[in-house]
Protein backbone atom coordinates (compact mmCIF):
# COMPACT_ATOMS: atom_id res chain seq x y z
CA UNK A 1 0.00 0.00 0.00
CA UNK A 2 1.31 3.58 -1.10
CA UNK A 3 2.13 5.60 2.26
CA UNK A 4 0.16 8.32 3.19
CA UNK A 5 2.38 11.15 2.90
CA UNK A 6 2.75 9.94 -0.75
CA UNK A 7 -0.73 10.60 -1.35
CA UNK A 8 -0.96 14.14 -0.86
CA UNK A 9 1.49 14.39 -3.55
CA UNK A 10 -0.14 12.43 -6.02
CA UNK A 11 -3.23 14.08 -5.23
CA UNK A 12 -1.84 17.05 -5.85
CA UNK A 13 -0.10 15.52 -8.79
CA UNK A 14 -3.59 14.83 -10.16
CA UNK A 15 -5.33 18.07 -8.96
CA UNK A 16 -2.65 20.52 -10.76
CA UNK A 17 -3.70 18.89 -14.26
CA UNK A 18 -6.87 18.46 -13.67
CA UNK A 19 -7.30 21.99 -13.40
CA UNK A 20 -5.70 23.07 -16.30
CA UNK A 21 -6.70 20.89 -18.85
CA UNK A 22 -10.43 22.17 -17.65
CA UNK A 23 -9.29 25.94 -17.60
CA UNK A 24 -7.64 24.73 -21.19
CA UNK A 25 -11.16 24.14 -22.32
CA UNK A 26 -13.77 26.42 -23.63
CA UNK A 27 -17.12 27.21 -22.66
CA UNK A 28 -18.79 25.22 -25.08
CA UNK A 29 -16.36 22.30 -24.12
CA UNK A 30 -17.16 22.86 -20.59
CA UNK A 31 -20.66 21.76 -20.24
CA UNK A 32 -20.15 18.43 -22.54
CA UNK A 33 -21.60 15.51 -20.74
CA UNK A 34 -18.83 12.90 -19.04
CA UNK A 35 -18.79 9.32 -20.50
CA UNK A 36 -18.51 7.91 -16.67
CA UNK A 37 -20.69 10.42 -14.95
CA UNK A 38 -23.23 11.39 -17.84
CA UNK A 39 -25.22 14.00 -15.41
CA UNK A 40 -22.01 16.06 -14.84
CA UNK A 41 -20.07 18.05 -16.93
CA UNK A 42 -16.02 19.14 -16.91
CA UNK A 43 -17.58 22.05 -14.83
CA UNK A 44 -19.53 20.39 -12.19
CA UNK A 45 -16.37 17.98 -11.71
CA UNK A 46 -14.40 21.21 -11.22
CA UNK A 47 -17.34 22.28 -8.76
CA UNK A 48 -17.29 18.97 -6.42
CA UNK A 49 -13.28 18.22 -6.43
CA UNK A 50 -12.80 21.11 -3.80
CA UNK A 51 -16.01 20.91 -2.80
CA UNK A 52 -15.05 17.97 -0.95
CA UNK A 53 -11.85 19.57 0.39
CA UNK A 54 -13.72 22.52 1.81
CA UNK A 55 -16.16 20.14 3.24
CA UNK A 56 -13.32 17.91 4.88
CA UNK A 57 -11.66 21.70 6.38
CA UNK A 58 -15.35 22.25 7.77
CA UNK A 59 -16.27 19.33 9.17
CA UNK A 60 -19.45 18.75 7.05
CA UNK A 61 -19.32 15.18 6.34
CA UNK A 62 -22.79 14.27 7.30
CA UNK A 63 -24.36 12.29 3.54
CA UNK A 64 -20.73 12.31 3.05
CA UNK A 65 -20.61 10.58 -0.98
CA UNK A 66 -24.31 10.72 -1.56
CA UNK A 67 -25.75 12.26 -4.15
CA UNK A 68 -27.09 15.23 -2.05
CA UNK A 69 -23.91 15.45 -0.50
CA UNK A 70 -22.15 15.83 -4.34
CA UNK A 71 -25.03 17.88 -5.74
CA UNK A 72 -24.42 20.16 -2.93
CA UNK A 73 -20.94 20.78 -4.14
CA UNK A 74 -21.88 22.05 -7.79
CA UNK A 75 -25.00 23.65 -6.39
CA UNK A 76 -22.87 26.14 -3.94
CA UNK A 77 -19.99 27.17 -6.66
CA UNK A 78 -22.95 27.77 -9.69
CA UNK A 79 -22.55 30.98 -9.55
CA UNK A 80 -18.78 31.27 -9.77
CA UNK A 81 -16.18 30.99 -12.70
CA UNK A 82 -14.49 28.05 -13.34
CA UNK A 83 -11.40 30.77 -12.50
CA UNK A 84 -13.03 31.47 -9.14
CA UNK A 85 -13.66 27.59 -8.60
CA UNK A 86 -10.18 27.04 -9.67
CA UNK A 87 -8.54 29.20 -7.42
CA UNK A 88 -10.78 27.73 -4.16
CA UNK A 89 -9.41 24.74 -4.53
CA UNK A 90 -5.67 25.64 -5.08
CA UNK A 91 -5.83 27.91 -2.26
CA UNK A 92 -7.68 24.86 0.36
CA UNK A 93 -6.29 21.71 -1.26
CA UNK A 94 -2.69 21.79 -0.08
CA UNK A 95 -4.11 21.93 3.65
CA UNK A 96 -5.62 18.86 2.74
CA UNK A 97 -2.44 17.04 0.83
CA UNK A 98 -0.50 17.92 4.29
CA UNK A 99 -2.99 16.42 6.34
CA UNK A 100 -2.84 13.23 4.26
CA UNK A 101 0.24 11.91 6.16
CA UNK A 102 -1.55 11.83 9.55
CA UNK A 103 -4.98 10.59 8.53
CA UNK A 104 -6.24 7.00 8.42
CA UNK A 105 -5.11 5.86 5.07
CA UNK A 106 -8.38 5.25 4.04
CA UNK A 107 -9.44 8.96 3.50
CA UNK A 108 -6.98 9.81 1.54
CA UNK A 109 -6.67 6.69 -0.40
CA UNK A 110 -10.67 7.64 -0.93
CA UNK A 111 -9.82 11.17 -1.94
CA UNK A 112 -7.18 10.22 -4.51
CA UNK A 113 -9.81 7.53 -6.24
CA UNK A 114 -12.31 10.25 -6.35
CA UNK A 115 -10.12 12.50 -8.19
CA UNK A 116 -8.28 9.95 -10.33
CA UNK A 117 -11.62 9.02 -11.48
CA UNK A 118 -13.09 12.07 -12.46
CA UNK A 119 -10.14 13.17 -13.64
CA UNK A 120 -10.29 10.73 -16.36
CA UNK A 121 -13.56 10.87 -16.47
CA UNK A 122 -13.26 14.64 -17.69
CA UNK A 123 -10.53 13.85 -20.08
CA UNK A 124 -12.04 11.08 -21.69
CA UNK A 125 -15.02 12.98 -22.97
CA UNK A 126 -12.34 14.78 -25.20
CA UNK A 127 -10.75 11.51 -26.05
CA UNK A 128 -7.52 12.84 -24.12
CA UNK A 129 -5.34 9.91 -22.64
CA UNK A 130 -3.41 12.28 -20.69
CA UNK A 131 -2.97 11.13 -17.12
CA UNK A 132 -3.86 7.56 -17.85
CA UNK A 133 -0.13 6.45 -17.30
CA UNK A 134 0.28 8.31 -14.36
CA UNK A 135 1.31 7.38 -10.41
CA UNK A 136 -2.01 8.01 -8.96
CA UNK A 137 -4.37 5.42 -11.79
CA UNK A 138 -1.41 3.00 -10.59
CA UNK A 139 -1.94 3.21 -7.00
CA UNK A 140 -5.78 3.83 -7.20
CA UNK A 141 -6.21 0.70 -9.71
CA UNK A 142 -4.01 -1.60 -7.66
CA UNK A 143 -5.63 -0.24 -4.62
CA UNK A 144 -10.09 -1.28 -6.26
CA UNK A 145 -7.79 -4.63 -7.71
CA UNK A 146 -7.26 -5.58 -3.83
CA UNK A 147 -10.76 -3.95 -2.43
CA UNK A 148 -12.22 -6.38 -5.95
CA UNK A 149 -9.92 -9.50 -4.51
CA UNK A 150 -11.13 -9.54 -0.97
CA UNK A 151 -14.76 -9.20 -2.01
CA UNK A 152 -14.49 -11.90 -4.09
CA UNK A 153 -12.54 -14.19 -1.23
CA UNK A 154 -15.62 -13.35 0.67
CA UNK A 155 -17.68 -14.37 -1.66
CA UNK A 156 -16.46 -18.02 -2.03
CA UNK A 157 -14.86 -16.58 -5.76
CA UNK A 158 -11.90 -17.84 -7.14
CA UNK A 159 -9.94 -17.99 -10.45
CA UNK A 160 -10.21 -14.32 -11.42
CA UNK A 161 -6.73 -12.99 -12.81
CA UNK A 162 -5.70 -9.44 -13.91
CA UNK A 163 -2.80 -8.16 -15.32
CA UNK A 164 -1.42 -5.02 -16.45
CA UNK A 165 0.56 -3.90 -18.62
CA UNK A 166 3.47 -3.60 -16.70
CA UNK A 167 2.58 -7.71 -16.19
CA UNK A 168 1.53 -7.07 -12.56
Amino acid sequence: MTAPSAIGALYRESREPLTEFTLGLSAEQRTVRLPATPAWTARDVLAHVPGIVTDILTGNLEGVGSDAWTAAHIEARSSRSVEEIADEWSEHAPTIEAMAASAPPAMPLALLADLTTHHLDVRGAFTDTGARDSESVRVVFGTYVEQLGTRLDAAGVAGLVITTIEGD
